[in-house]
């Protein structure tokens, strides 16, 4: 799902169908949050350090 286009519902229908999302491209931190909000299994990205460094610091949230 193209990242501006995500909507929490839709991702919620493909989960309970059993389907993976993914969105793309996340390139900033309010981008990847939202992707975390609304539950996608994986993003797509043009900047992995970046996803990875907020990646690690949400998990140390949870």
């Amino acid at each position: 799902v193209y990242v501006s286009k995500l909507e929490e519902w839709f991702v919620d229908l493909c989960r309970r169908r059993g389907l993976l999302v993914n969105a793309w491209p996340v390139n900033a931190a309010e981008e990847f949050e939202r992707c975390v909000a609304c539950g996608v299994a994986f993003v797509t990205t043009d900047r992995p350090q970046l996803i990875v460094e907020l990646a690690e610091r949400s998990a140390r949230r949870a």
